[in-house]
């Protein structure tokens, strides 16, 4: 994936052109940064009261210039903190795709509970809305506490469900982002998580609580 920070034209030719498969370029907001709009930004933000609508508007430009080279590259961008909501007048280009992330001030997600839960009501509804505009709305889901990662967190029961209820809602891919090497040794039960995880991105139709039970039998 290629970040915000694009090389020169003859570079992302000759690395495009190179590539054997195609992959998606990344273009996206640096983390933990809320954006204030100021003097003309402020008149589309407000217009339009989204924090996204400009941005997408670039995306969609450099989106539409690659397709016509390269029909099989993918656009990539976040849906992330203010701009989890999307704008009421534009929609993506057919080759972008819209990676919504549960964290910020306007639509975080309840981790420990399923999106059925009325905590998750905002980020629910957020994964609707991008899916009423595209068909390319992609999932990066948080599954362990990283304010500590050596206290447990019960979402046993809600990795699962949430799974199957991001595929019946249009959603067409998941990153699910657990503790890598640079947080540690891990977290509770990590094992388990991952093969729930791993069965359910598989087939959503699985029985979430029917895995718990063939892990815990087959591992202990």
């Amino acid at each position: 994936m290629v970040g915000l920070a694009i090389p020169s034209a003859k570079v992302r030719r000759s690395w495009l052109s190179s590539r054997k498969r195609a992959a998606p370029w990344a273009l996206c907001k640096r983390t933990r940064s809320w954006h204030q709009p100021r003097s003309n930004a402020k008149l589309c933000w407000y217009a339009h009261l989204n924090a996204f609508w400009c941005r997408l508007r670039a995306v969609n430009t450099i989106a539409r210039r690659l397709q016509r080279r390269f029909p099989d590259v993918a656009v990539d961008t976040l849906a992330y903190q203010e701009t989890v909501i999307p704008p009421k007048l534009t929609r993506p280009e057919p080759n972008v795709i819209i990676r919504l992330c549960d964290s910020g001030p306007i639509a975080s997600k309840n981790l420990g509970a399923p999106l059925t839960d009325p905590s998750n009501k905002a980020f629910a509804a957020a994964i609707d809305a991008w899916s009423a505009l595209t068909t390319r709305v992609y999932v990066w889901n948080y599954v362990v506490d990283f304010g500590n990662l050596l206290q447990p967190l019960p979402n046993y029961f809600a990795l699962g469900p949430n799974i199957r209820w991001f595929a019946r809602h249009g959603v067409r891919g998941v990153f699910e982002e657990g503790p890598g090497l640079l947080q540690g040794d891990g977290s509770d039960l990590e094992e388990l998580k991952d093969y729930v995880m791993g069965e359910m991105l598989w087939d959503p139709a699985l029985d979430p609580d029917a895995l718990i039970s063939e892990f815990l039998d087959g591992y202990y």
